[in-house]
């Protein structure tokens, strides 16, 4: 499983965020603990600046022996968008 957070993007036109690292986290911590059902959890976070392009595409082809790929990337919108 590949798990990105990212609260605070290096682009300055993106809103900092409140709960993506928190919750990247959490779930990181679920599938840890789901161990006899996995026997083998390959877990790979990446929190903020971590979760660059290069790691993440890196990590991806190794993150399930069965070929299988949970990506979390949590997002919250903090602004309400209006479409007119």
């Amino acid at each position: 499983a590949v798990v990105i957070g990212i609260n605070n993007y290096a682009n300055e036109a993106i809103a900092d965020l409140n709960y993506c690292v928190n919750d990247a986290r959490a779930f990181r911590d679920y599938l840890s603990r789901q161990q006899d059902f996995f026997k083998s959890v390959n877990i790979k976070e990446f929190l903020n600046q971590q979760a660059t392009t290069a790691k993440i595409t890196e990590a991806l082809p190794n993150a399930s022996p069965f070929g299988l790929w949970l990506v979390l990337f949590p997002l919250w919108v903090k602004n309400k968008i209006s479409i007119e």
